[in-house]
């Protein structure tokens, strides 16, 4: 999956201008594993060759709603 599409499903699924999440994106484009921190969420995110395979969300109002994995 490209930066592209990831970018398109959490404008999507946030409803959140792309300029609000794509210069995080970009930080940790090509680490297998990283952290980082957007406002209001803190996230974990895998990324294996440049693809983002899924990440959890910590925030703990968005657990309590059963929101743990956003598959892409």
């Amino acid at each position: 999956m490209t930066l592209d599409k990831v970018y398109s499903a959490l404008i999507s699924h946030y409803c959140m201008p792309m300029g609000f999440f794509k210069g995080y994106l970009e930080e940790v484009e090509g680490e297998k594993v990283s952290s980082l921190l957007i406002p209001h969420y803190s996230i974990a995110m895998k990324l294996f060759d440049g693809d983002l395979e899924e990440f959890t969300l910590e925030n703990t109002c968005m657990k309590s709603k059963g929101v743990k994995f956003f598959n892409l």
